[in-house]
């Protein structure tokens, strides 16, 4: 064998023991690098054979905050709108007005109390005030014959619209047994606003 072959041998067996002795620390060192790179958002990488684990693409992950978020605000901003929308109700048994023997209730809202009565046409009414809840209305109801108390609650559904008939404001709203009326008659008028002044009286005392 010449001198020039046992110098190339010489040569390949240098380079191979020489790379054999960088390889892992370039592998470690790559690998940091394509972890670094990864969290800053560039491509996943491979080194030298060594896979990088996978993450959600981070736009991905951006949409999905975004979302999540807005929807724990608008669910924050549901929970701290009025229970009740202010306004004037009138509700009956019957889908009609004024239909002898059945019962009808009217009452107006305003910054999360109630007033209102309890009323069958051609008959007395019995006034009640209270509070709206998320899914009744609890009441306390005033016996126009002896002025006792008793507790009762009302079922309901709200609906976020509103319209107006003459000046009163008229929401949508669902009550358990009930029908909504739309007209706010002079005698629902009337006993609203008796219902309204003993409530103050009895505030007073």
């Amino acid at each position: 064998m010449s001198d020039l072959s046992l110098s190339n041998a010489a040569s390949t067996k240098f380079c191979r023991s020489f790379w054999r002795y960088l390889e892992k620390p370039l592998t470690g060192l790559l690998l940091t690098l394509a972890l670094s790179l990864m969290a800053k958002g560039f491509p996943i990488v491979k080194a030298h054979g060594a896979e990088v684990p996978e993450v959600a693409d981070r736009s991905t992950l951006d949409v999905t905050n975004i979302v999540s978020r807005s929807t724990d605000l608008a669910q924050f901003e549901a929970t701290n709108q009025q229970t009740l929308p202010d306004g004037t109700y009138v509700f009956g048994q019957s889908p009609e007005a004024d239909q002898v023997g059945s019962t009808y209730l009217v009452f107006e809202a305003n910054d999360e109390q109630i007033v209102g009565a309890f009323y069958m046409p051609t008959s007395s009414f019995d006034c009640f005030y209270g509070e709206p809840e998320v899914e009744h209305l609890e009441l306390t109801v005033v016996n126009s014959e002896d002025q006792s108390e008793y507790a009762h609650t009302v079922e309901l559904q709200r609906d976020t619209s509103v319209a107006t008939v003459g000046n009163s404001a008229i929401a949508s709203l669902h009550l358990t047994g009930y029908h909504q009326i739309d007209t706010v008659s002079p005698n629902d008028h009337r006993i609203l606003a008796a219902c309204k002044v003993a409530q103050q009286q009895l505030g007073r005392n």
